[in-house]
């Protein structure tokens, strides 16, 4: 059997899609210092303040993990939001991260489900 008869492999994240998306965001929470039960991240007026403040204030690992988060929960704004902030995520690497902030993006971008659009 060749690779073109071959059923693709799949990884074990696929199955979890969307499902472990709230664990992921709760650990990506906890490094960037938001509230835990905060889910929404507003990018207009005082929301975009604080956010952007927030952003700022921290190391470039949690800020790219932060943008990142921001982006997920505001898709329509995530390239205006990117270069307003200057740091593009697809940029960075492993490295750049540090392993434990790395682990945890991947872990969001991998459990992401979008919601429907009207």
């Amino acid at each position: 059997m060749n690779a073109i008869t071959q059923a693709p492999q799949r990884c074990p994240l696929d199955q979890a899609t969307g499902r472990d998306f709230p664990r992921w965001w709760h650990r990506a929470a906890q490094l960037v210092d938001l509230p835990l039960g905060q889910r929404d991240l507003d990018v207009t007026g005082a929301g975009l303040a604080q956010l952007l403040k927030r952003l700022q204030a921290l190391d470039t690992p949690r800020r790219a993990l932060l943008l990142t988060m921001a982006c997920l929960a505001n898709p329509q704004r995530a390239a205006w939001l990117q270069t307003e902030v200057g740091l593009h995520v697809g940029q960075l690497t492993a490295t750049d991260l540090g392993a434990e902030v790395f682990q945890v993006l991947v872990g969001l971008l991998a459990t992401f489900h979008p919601a429907p659009s009207n």
